[in-house]
């Protein structure tokens, strides 16, 4: 049997409502072998025992299946943890809610397998799809690209879009975890910003990333509001020789404005918005602010337009 090409990590907390769908996706995967690293971030619940019993009736020589445990709280720690153990070439990080495609690691080993020099490839990206409460399912925007401008405005490269060299995921510092939300977006800014070799998967719209209730993504603004905030600030000090990086990231401070004022928070909203117009004097951030807070909508579109 080869060596695997690949580890899955995926940690959890008191996820016991959606750990079994997870997991009877994970064992839908078609590739083989793989190494699979179940993370319990200090769970209260059932969910360890959900773990411990998928991996004894389902952990092969080539369906290894590890259960470690980290109890410093946040979902970067226990990433963290089960990077530490990893020893494939290349890595992938997956939620414990949301639901694996199950020929993704077929599709990841062919564009590598193509290339000639695949060990050099740091990062194979995708694009994802969303799937609401209401059963509507959308593929998420914009597609991948190498632009870290890009990355600020948009996240496009989330924990479930990118397949990490292990090597290079280590080089650039692994996960930051000071940083509680956002911690992708704030991951994804450091691996642009240090240029990686970047393949992107053609076909669209892997997974199913289930929003609801109980997922981060769920809540609002406003509610996260200062730790949304730490995690720009983490990615303004990674950015300190990029301006045109900083830049953006104050214009993420005003798209971040535009939303927790329409969410009602107003003074907030107010006051971030003053903070960046103080060092962003033109017109043209007078008129993105406005935008922000009148319209909103697509604002990361806006943004090139007035700052090509």
């Amino acid at each position: 049997m080869p060596s695997p090409l690949f580890t899955i990590v995926i940690p959890y907390f008191n996820r016991a409502q959606f750990l079994p769908a997870t997991l009877n996706s994970l064992r839908q995967l078609t590739y083989r072998p793989l190494q699979v690293f179940l993370v319990d971030n200090h769970s209260t619940d059932t969910s360890p025992a959900l773990c411990r019993q998928f991996a004894e009736q389902h952990s092969a020589p080539d369906f290894d299946i590890h259960l470690l445990e980290e109890k410093k709280p946040g979902a970067a720690a226990a990433r963290n943890a089960g990077l530490a153990q990893v020893e494939t070439p290349y890595v992938y990080f997956f939620d414990s809610d949301d639901l694996l495609s199950p020929t993704f690691f077929d599709d990841v080993a062919a564009i590598l397998s193509a290339q000639p020099d695949s060990e050099e490839v740091d990062i194979v990206t995708l694009t994802t799809r969303m799937t609401f409460p209401n059963g509507q399912s959308v593929i998420r925007r914009p597609r991948p690209s190498a632009s870290a401008v890009q990355q600020v405005l948009t996240g496009m490269l989330s924990t479930q879009s990118v397949v990490w060299r292990t090597a290079f995921l280590r080089e650039i510092g692994g996960w930051n975890e000071s940083v509680l939300v956002w911690n992708d977006w704030e991951l994804g800014l450091r691996a642009l910003l240090a240029t990686p070799r970047m393949l992107i998967l053609p076909q669209e719209g892997y997974h199913e990333i289930l929003q609801h209730a109980q997922s981060i993504t769920g809540e609002t603004f406003s509610s996260r509001l200062t730790q949304i905030l730490h995690s720009i600030n983490q990615a303004e000090r990674a950015a300190q020789s990029h301006p045109t990086v900083l830049k953006a990231l104050d214009g993420r401070r005003l798209i971040l404005a535009g939303h927790i004022h329409h969410e009602g928070n107003s003074q907030e909203a107010a006051q971030l918005r003053a903070q960046v117009l103080s060092r962003r004097t033109s017109w043209r951030w007078h008129l993105f602010a406005l935008y922000c807070f009148r319209i909103r909508k697509a604002a990361w579109q806006i943004y090139p337009l007035l700052f090509p």
